[in-house]
Protein backbone atom coordinates (compact mmCIF):
# COMPACT_ATOMS: atom_id res chain seq x y z
CA UNK A 1 0.00 0.00 0.00
CA UNK A 2 1.18 3.49 -0.66
CA UNK A 3 -0.54 7.03 0.19
CA UNK A 4 -1.52 7.74 -2.85
CA UNK A 5 -4.05 5.11 -2.39
CA UNK A 6 -7.72 5.77 -1.28
CA UNK A 7 -8.30 3.99 2.21
CA UNK A 8 -12.60 3.48 2.60
CA UNK A 9 -14.29 5.29 4.54
CA UNK A 10 -16.45 2.99 7.33
CA UNK A 11 -19.21 2.93 4.86
CA UNK A 12 -17.68 1.33 1.95
CA UNK A 13 -16.24 -1.25 4.88
CA UNK A 14 -19.51 -1.91 5.60
CA UNK A 15 -21.20 -2.35 2.62
CA UNK A 16 -18.09 -4.42 1.60
CA UNK A 17 -18.87 -6.59 4.82
CA UNK A 18 -22.45 -7.39 3.73
CA UNK A 19 -20.71 -10.66 2.00
CA UNK A 20 -18.48 -11.73 4.64
CA UNK A 21 -16.75 -14.79 2.50
CA UNK A 22 -15.83 -12.07 -0.43
CA UNK A 23 -14.70 -9.38 2.39
CA UNK A 24 -12.54 -11.41 4.81
CA UNK A 25 -9.59 -12.84 3.14
CA UNK A 26 -8.28 -14.59 6.18
CA UNK A 27 -9.08 -18.49 5.74
CA UNK A 28 -10.10 -18.57 9.69
CA UNK A 29 -11.80 -15.61 10.03
CA UNK A 30 -14.33 -16.84 7.14
CA UNK A 31 -15.48 -19.57 9.59
CA UNK A 32 -16.91 -16.64 11.84
CA UNK A 33 -19.68 -14.51 11.60
CA UNK A 34 -20.29 -11.15 11.44
CA UNK A 35 -22.45 -9.24 14.09
CA UNK A 36 -24.90 -7.27 12.06
CA UNK A 37 -28.05 -5.12 12.89
CA UNK A 38 -31.77 -6.86 13.20
CA UNK A 39 -31.19 -5.98 9.76
CA UNK A 40 -28.64 -7.86 8.56
CA UNK A 41 -26.13 -4.74 7.92
CA UNK A 42 -22.68 -5.28 9.83
CA UNK A 43 -22.44 -2.53 12.05
CA UNK A 44 -18.83 -0.91 12.65
CA UNK A 45 -17.67 0.95 15.66
CA UNK A 46 -16.00 4.11 13.91
CA UNK A 47 -12.98 6.02 15.24
CA UNK A 48 -10.74 8.64 13.74
CA UNK A 49 -8.63 6.29 11.77
CA UNK A 50 -10.70 2.74 11.92
CA UNK A 51 -13.84 1.12 11.18
CA UNK A 52 -14.05 -1.90 14.00
CA UNK A 53 -16.35 -4.82 13.75
CA UNK A 54 -17.10 -7.45 16.13
CA UNK A 55 -16.36 -11.32 14.67
CA UNK A 56 -17.93 -14.27 16.08
CA UNK A 57 -15.57 -17.30 15.92
CA UNK A 58 -16.10 -20.75 17.80
CA UNK A 59 -13.69 -19.18 20.66
CA UNK A 60 -15.27 -16.03 21.34
CA UNK A 61 -15.14 -12.81 19.60
CA UNK A 62 -12.40 -11.00 18.07
CA UNK A 63 -12.45 -7.26 16.73
CA UNK A 64 -11.93 -7.17 13.02
CA UNK A 65 -9.98 -3.33 13.07
CA UNK A 66 -10.07 -1.28 8.91
CA UNK A 67 -7.93 1.31 8.38
CA UNK A 68 -9.92 4.56 7.35
CA UNK A 69 -6.41 6.04 6.76
CA UNK A 70 -2.57 5.17 6.10
CA UNK A 71 -0.87 3.97 8.76
CA UNK A 72 2.33 4.99 8.97
CA UNK A 73 4.76 2.08 9.20
CA UNK A 74 1.52 0.05 10.49
CA UNK A 75 3.09 -3.70 9.96
CA UNK A 76 6.64 -2.57 11.67
CA UNK A 77 5.01 -1.19 14.58
CA UNK A 78 2.74 -3.77 15.11
CA UNK A 79 5.19 -7.06 15.06
CA UNK A 80 7.08 -4.82 17.45
CA UNK A 81 4.80 -4.24 19.62
CA UNK A 82 3.59 -7.85 19.61
CA UNK A 83 7.03 -9.30 19.56
CA UNK A 84 7.25 -6.65 23.05
CA UNK A 85 3.85 -7.22 24.39
CA UNK A 86 4.44 -11.10 24.84
CA UNK A 87 7.75 -10.59 26.27
CA UNK A 88 6.61 -8.38 28.92
CA UNK A 89 2.75 -9.69 29.05
CA UNK A 90 1.14 -6.50 30.25
CA UNK A 91 -2.61 -7.40 30.57
CA UNK A 92 -3.55 -4.22 30.23
CA UNK A 93 -3.29 -4.26 26.15
CA UNK A 94 -5.15 -6.20 23.65
CA UNK A 95 -3.68 -8.99 22.19
CA UNK A 96 -3.25 -7.39 18.60
CA UNK A 97 -1.70 -8.68 15.01
CA UNK A 98 -0.99 -7.02 11.59
CA UNK A 99 -2.72 -9.18 8.83
CA UNK A 100 -1.79 -7.75 6.00
CA UNK A 101 -3.87 -7.87 2.93
CA UNK A 102 -6.85 -9.42 5.08
CA UNK A 103 -9.76 -7.57 3.71
CA UNK A 104 -11.29 -7.04 0.42
CA UNK A 105 -13.15 -4.28 -1.04
CA UNK A 106 -14.14 -4.08 -4.30
CA UNK A 107 -10.58 -5.15 -6.06
CA UNK A 108 -8.28 -3.68 -3.71
CA UNK A 109 -6.88 -5.25 -0.83
CA UNK A 110 -5.83 -3.51 2.89
CA UNK A 111 -4.36 -4.71 5.61
CA UNK A 112 -6.59 -5.09 8.69
CA UNK A 113 -5.95 -5.57 12.44
CA UNK A 114 -7.13 -8.60 14.38
CA UNK A 115 -7.33 -7.94 18.27
CA UNK A 116 -8.73 -8.91 20.61
CA UNK A 117 -12.16 -7.98 21.89
CA UNK A 118 -12.79 -6.57 24.94
CA UNK A 119 -16.09 -6.58 26.85
CA UNK A 120 -15.98 -3.16 28.37
CA UNK A 121 -17.42 0.50 28.65
CA UNK A 122 -15.38 3.14 27.12
CA UNK A 123 -13.72 5.38 30.32
CA UNK A 124 -16.41 7.87 29.73
CA UNK A 125 -19.20 5.83 29.73
CA UNK A 126 -18.11 3.76 32.48
CA UNK A 127 -17.48 6.71 35.01
CA UNK A 128 -21.20 8.30 33.71
CA UNK A 129 -22.53 4.60 34.43
CA UNK A 130 -21.33 4.83 37.88
CA UNK A 131 -21.39 8.45 38.72
CA UNK A 132 -22.65 8.64 42.00
CA UNK A 133 -20.66 5.77 43.14
CA UNK A 134 -17.95 7.50 45.04
CA UNK A 135 -16.26 4.30 45.91
CA UNK A 136 -16.61 2.73 42.71
CA UNK A 137 -14.98 5.98 40.89
CA UNK A 138 -12.25 6.20 43.98
CA UNK A 139 -11.09 2.39 43.14
CA UNK A 140 -10.93 3.10 39.34
CA UNK A 141 -8.55 6.47 40.30
CA UNK A 142 -6.28 4.22 42.27
CA UNK A 143 -6.77 1.63 39.02
CA UNK A 144 -5.46 4.29 37.11
CA UNK A 145 -2.67 5.01 38.91
CA UNK A 146 -1.54 1.13 39.47
CA UNK A 147 -1.81 1.11 35.14
CA UNK A 148 0.68 3.81 35.00
CA UNK A 149 3.11 2.51 36.77
CA UNK A 150 2.63 -0.88 35.03
CA UNK A 151 3.65 0.70 31.78
CA UNK A 152 6.76 2.90 33.20
CA UNK A 153 7.75 -0.61 34.61
CA UNK A 154 7.47 -2.10 31.21
CA UNK A 155 9.38 1.03 29.66
CA UNK A 156 6.19 1.34 27.27
CA UNK A 157 3.95 4.04 26.59
CA UNK A 158 0.65 4.11 24.55
CA UNK A 159 0.79 7.38 22.58
CA UNK A 160 -2.80 8.24 22.83
CA UNK A 161 -4.65 8.04 26.59
CA UNK A 162 -8.27 9.14 26.28
CA UNK A 163 -11.53 7.73 26.82
CA UNK A 164 -12.13 6.02 23.59
CA UNK A 165 -9.24 4.40 23.89
CA UNK A 166 -9.38 2.76 27.71
CA UNK A 167 -11.88 0.17 28.46
CA UNK A 168 -13.11 -0.53 32.10
CA UNK A 169 -13.99 -4.46 32.05
CA UNK A 170 -17.20 -5.31 34.62
CA UNK A 171 -14.60 -6.14 37.39
CA UNK A 172 -13.39 -2.57 37.17
CA UNK A 173 -9.78 -3.70 35.21
CA UNK A 174 -8.34 -1.53 33.01
CA UNK A 175 -7.47 -2.23 29.48
CA UNK A 176 -5.62 -0.41 26.71
CA UNK A 177 -7.14 -0.52 23.32
CA UNK A 178 -5.70 1.21 19.58
CA UNK A 179 -3.00 0.38 19.45
CA UNK A 180 -1.20 2.44 16.56
CA UNK A 181 0.74 5.23 18.09
CA UNK A 182 2.90 2.93 21.07
CA UNK A 183 5.82 3.81 21.70
CA UNK A 184 8.37 0.80 23.01
CA UNK A 185 12.27 0.97 23.15
CA UNK A 186 12.02 -0.98 19.52
CA UNK A 187 9.22 1.40 17.47
CA UNK A 188 11.55 4.49 18.95
CA UNK A 189 12.11 5.52 14.98
CA UNK A 190 8.46 5.04 13.77
CA UNK A 191 7.05 8.07 14.74
CA UNK A 192 2.76 7.21 14.16
CA UNK A 193 0.94 9.71 11.77
CA UNK A 194 -1.47 10.92 15.07
CA UNK A 195 -1.01 13.04 18.07
CA UNK A 196 -3.50 11.81 20.26
CA UNK A 197 -6.83 13.54 21.04
CA UNK A 198 -6.88 16.72 21.66
CA UNK A 199 -8.75 17.40 24.61
CA UNK A 200 -6.09 15.31 26.49
CA UNK A 201 -2.79 15.76 24.74
CA UNK A 202 -0.27 18.74 25.44
CA UNK A 203 -0.85 22.03 22.90
CA UNK A 204 2.53 21.85 21.84
CA UNK A 205 1.87 17.71 20.93
CA UNK A 206 -0.63 19.03 18.69
CA UNK A 207 1.05 21.16 16.89
CA UNK A 208 4.54 19.77 16.90
CA UNK A 209 4.04 16.16 17.23
CA UNK A 210 6.14 15.21 20.25
CA UNK A 211 7.26 11.58 20.52
CA UNK A 212 8.93 10.16 22.99
CA UNK A 213 9.49 7.78 26.10
CA UNK A 214 6.77 10.40 28.24
CA UNK A 215 4.61 10.67 25.57
CA UNK A 216 1.77 9.93 27.63
CA UNK A 217 2.68 11.67 30.49
CA UNK A 218 0.27 15.03 30.11
CA UNK A 219 -2.73 12.72 28.76
CA UNK A 220 -2.00 10.54 31.99
CA UNK A 221 -2.08 13.69 34.45
CA UNK A 222 -5.27 14.60 32.80
CA UNK A 223 -7.56 11.27 33.25
CA UNK A 224 -5.82 11.12 36.63
CA UNK A 225 -6.88 14.65 38.10
CA UNK A 226 -10.35 14.28 36.59
CA UNK A 227 -10.95 10.41 38.36
CA UNK A 228 -10.00 11.75 41.43
CA UNK A 229 -11.83 15.15 41.27
CA UNK A 230 -15.34 12.88 40.19
CA UNK A 231 -14.14 10.57 43.53
CA UNK A 232 -15.08 13.65 45.27
CA UNK A 233 -17.63 15.79 43.14
CA UNK A 234 -19.32 13.83 40.98
CA UNK A 235 -21.54 16.81 40.30
CA UNK A 236 -18.51 18.29 38.10
CA UNK A 237 -19.47 15.35 35.47
CA UNK A 238 -22.87 17.50 34.60
CA UNK A 239 -20.90 20.65 34.33
CA UNK A 240 -17.64 20.23 32.54
CA UNK A 241 -18.40 16.88 30.52
CA UNK A 242 -19.65 17.59 26.76
CA UNK A 243 -21.13 14.00 26.16
CA UNK A 244 -18.91 13.01 23.49
CA UNK A 245 -15.39 14.32 24.06
CA UNK A 246 -14.01 14.48 27.32
CA UNK A 247 -13.94 13.85 31.17
CA UNK A 248 -13.68 16.75 32.44
CA UNK A 249 -10.76 18.75 30.92
CA UNK A 250 -10.59 20.18 26.95
CA UNK A 251 -8.47 21.86 24.93
CA UNK A 252 -9.57 25.38 25.48
CA UNK A 253 -8.39 24.74 29.15
CA UNK A 254 -5.11 23.90 28.58
CA UNK A 255 -5.02 26.87 26.14
CA UNK A 256 -5.82 29.04 29.33
CA UNK A 257 -4.96 27.21 32.13
CA UNK A 258 -6.22 28.72 34.89
CA UNK A 259 -8.64 31.43 33.23
CA UNK A 260 -11.59 28.56 32.43
CA UNK A 261 -13.98 27.79 35.21
CA UNK A 262 -12.89 24.04 35.60
CA UNK A 263 -9.83 25.18 37.49
CA UNK A 264 -11.82 27.22 39.88
CA UNK A 265 -13.96 24.21 40.93
CA UNK A 266 -11.19 21.52 40.71
CA UNK A 267 -9.06 24.23 43.11
CA UNK A 268 -12.37 23.84 45.43
CA UNK A 269 -11.64 20.67 46.08
CA UNK A 270 -9.74 18.64 48.82
CA UNK A 271 -6.45 17.45 48.13
CA UNK A 272 -4.99 15.74 45.73
CA UNK A 273 -6.89 17.35 43.20
CA UNK A 274 -5.82 21.10 43.97
CA UNK A 275 -2.44 19.50 43.93
CA UNK A 276 -2.82 17.76 40.89
CA UNK A 277 -4.34 20.67 39.23
CA UNK A 278 -1.60 22.91 39.70
CA UNK A 279 0.65 20.51 37.91
CA UNK A 280 -1.80 20.08 35.25
CA UNK A 281 -1.44 24.23 34.71
CA UNK A 282 2.60 24.09 35.20
CA UNK A 283 2.56 21.13 32.43
CA UNK A 284 0.25 23.29 29.99
CA UNK A 285 2.46 26.14 30.12
CA UNK A 286 6.20 23.86 29.81
CA UNK A 287 7.92 22.23 27.14
CA UNK A 288 5.84 19.31 26.54
CA UNK A 289 9.70 17.61 25.28
CA UNK A 290 10.57 18.31 29.41
CA UNK A 291 7.73 17.19 30.98
CA UNK A 292 8.50 14.41 33.69
CA UNK A 293 7.64 10.39 33.38
CA UNK A 294 3.59 9.81 33.99
CA UNK A 295 4.43 8.57 37.23
CA UNK A 296 6.00 11.88 38.61
CA UNK A 297 3.26 13.60 36.87
CA UNK A 298 0.48 12.07 38.97
CA UNK A 299 2.71 12.21 42.39
CA UNK A 300 1.94 15.58 44.16
CA UNK A 301 3.20 15.92 48.18
CA UNK A 302 3.16 12.27 48.85
CA UNK A 303 -0.05 12.06 48.08
CA UNK A 304 0.08 9.38 45.75
CA UNK A 305 2.49 7.00 46.60
CA UNK A 306 4.44 4.66 44.80
CA UNK A 307 3.05 1.38 44.34
CA UNK A 308 5.63 -1.72 43.95
CA UNK A 309 5.89 -3.24 40.11
CA UNK A 310 2.75 -5.75 39.43
CA UNK A 311 4.29 -9.33 40.02
CA UNK A 312 4.31 -10.56 36.15
CA UNK A 313 6.64 -7.68 35.75
CA UNK A 314 9.13 -8.96 38.28
CA UNK A 315 8.82 -12.23 37.72
CA UNK A 316 9.07 -11.88 33.73
CA UNK A 317 11.17 -9.06 33.07
CA UNK A 318 13.16 -8.49 36.19
CA UNK A 319 13.87 -4.30 36.29
CA UNK A 320 13.12 -1.84 33.96
CA UNK A 321 15.84 0.34 32.18
CA UNK A 322 17.99 1.86 34.30
CA UNK A 323 15.62 1.91 37.16
CA UNK A 324 15.44 -1.02 40.28
CA UNK A 325 11.90 -2.09 41.01
CA UNK A 326 10.36 -1.53 44.26
CA UNK A 327 9.83 -4.85 45.41
CA UNK A 328 9.77 -6.04 49.05
CA UNK A 329 12.64 -8.48 50.23
CA UNK A 330 11.60 -12.01 51.29
CA UNK A 331 13.14 -11.18 54.66
CA UNK A 332 13.67 -7.94 55.46
CA UNK A 333 16.58 -6.77 57.80
CA UNK A 334 15.19 -5.16 61.15
CA UNK A 335 15.83 -1.16 61.47
CA UNK A 336 19.23 -0.36 63.03
CA UNK A 337 17.66 1.69 65.40
CA UNK A 338 14.29 1.46 67.79
CA UNK A 339 12.67 4.77 66.37
CA UNK A 340 9.34 4.31 65.12
CA UNK A 341 8.87 3.94 60.91
CA UNK A 342 7.11 7.09 59.32
CA UNK A 343 3.98 6.04 57.96
CA UNK A 344 3.40 5.88 54.33
CA UNK A 345 0.70 8.19 53.56
CA UNK A 346 -2.38 6.66 52.19
CA UNK A 347 -4.20 8.26 49.49
CA UNK A 348 -7.70 10.00 50.72
CA UNK A 349 -7.95 9.46 53.79
CA UNK A 350 -8.72 13.15 54.54
CA UNK A 351 -12.01 11.62 52.72
CA UNK A 352 -14.78 10.64 55.35
CA UNK A 353 -16.80 9.48 53.01
CA UNK A 354 -14.59 6.66 51.60
CA UNK A 355 -12.88 4.07 52.69
CA UNK A 356 -9.40 3.45 52.29
CA UNK A 357 -8.13 2.41 48.61
CA UNK A 358 -6.20 -0.75 47.81
CA UNK A 359 -6.58 -2.56 50.82
CA UNK A 360 -4.61 -0.13 53.05
CA UNK A 361 -6.11 -0.63 56.61
CA UNK A 362 -7.27 2.30 58.57
CA UNK A 363 -5.10 4.40 60.80
CA UNK A 364 -5.90 3.81 64.22
CA UNK A 365 -7.20 6.06 66.85
CA UNK A 366 -5.15 8.21 68.48
CA UNK A 367 -5.04 6.79 72.17
CA UNK A 368 -7.48 8.41 74.90
CA UNK A 369 -5.56 10.54 78.05
CA UNK A 370 -6.84 10.42 81.15
CA UNK A 371 -7.86 13.59 82.79
CA UNK A 372 -5.58 14.78 84.73
CA UNK A 373 -5.85 13.04 88.91
CA UNK A 374 -7.24 16.21 91.05
CA UNK A 375 -4.94 17.91 93.39
CA UNK A 376 -5.09 16.25 97.12
CA UNK A 377 -8.19 17.79 98.95
CA UNK A 378 -9.35 19.98 96.56
CA UNK A 379 -12.38 18.20 95.84
CA UNK A 380 -12.94 17.76 100.13
CA UNK A 381 -12.18 21.82 100.48
CA UNK A 382 -14.37 23.09 97.59
CA UNK A 383 -17.28 21.12 99.24
CA UNK A 384 -17.05 22.25 102.32
CA UNK A 385 -16.52 25.60 101.47
CA UNK A 386 -20.03 25.17 99.54
CA UNK A 387 -21.46 23.73 101.91
CA UNK A 388 -20.70 26.71 104.35
CA UNK A 389 -22.14 29.10 102.12
CA UNK A 390 -25.55 27.81 101.12
CA UNK A 391 -26.21 27.48 105.75
CA UNK A 392 -25.80 30.94 106.13
CA UNK A 393 -27.71 32.57 103.02
CA UNK A 394 -30.15 30.03 104.06
CA UNK A 395 -30.00 31.50 108.07
CA UNK A 396 -30.20 35.46 106.57
CA UNK A 397 -33.27 34.60 103.99
CA UNK A 398 -35.31 33.37 107.58
CA UNK A 399 -34.04 36.40 109.65
CA UNK A 400 -35.48 38.93 106.92
CA UNK A 401 -38.67 37.03 105.94
CA UNK A 402 -39.29 36.87 109.79
CA UNK A 403 -38.12 40.30 110.34
CA UNK A 404 -40.60 41.49 107.31
CA UNK A 405 -43.88 39.52 108.68
CA UNK A 406 -43.54 41.16 111.83
CA UNK A 407 -43.05 44.63 110.13
CA UNK A 408 -46.17 44.11 108.24
CA UNK A 409 -48.47 42.40 110.94
CA UNK A 410 -48.97 39.35 109.60
CA UNK A 411 -49.77 36.34 111.25
CA UNK A 412 -49.67 33.30 108.84
CA UNK A 413 -46.31 32.45 107.11
CA UNK A 414 -46.39 33.09 103.70
CA UNK A 415 -47.37 29.69 101.56
CA UNK A 416 -43.92 28.21 100.39
CA UNK A 417 -42.51 28.55 104.42
CA UNK A 418 -45.66 26.67 105.86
Amino acid sequence: MTDEVRWPDAGEYAQAARSPTEFLLDDELRQGKLRTSPLGIPLPATGRNAAVFRLLLDEGSVAVRCFTRQPRDGRRRYDALRAYVERTAIPAFADARWLPDAIAVGAQRFPMIRMEWVDGLNLDRYVEAHIEDRNRLADLAESWIELLHALEASDVAHGDLQHGNILVEADGAIRLVDLDGIWTPATTDLVPNEVGHRNYQHPQRITGGYWGRSVDAFSALVVAVSLEALAQEPGLWFEHNDGANNLLLAEADYMAPGDTPVWADLDALADPVPSLAARLRDACAADVARLAKPTEMVRVHGMLTTPAPPAFITERIGPATGETPVVPDSAPAPAPAPAPATPVPVPRDDRPDLDPVGGEAPRPPEPTRPDPAPSPGAGSSGLSAGIVFVLFATIVAIIVVFVGVATLGLTTPVGWLA
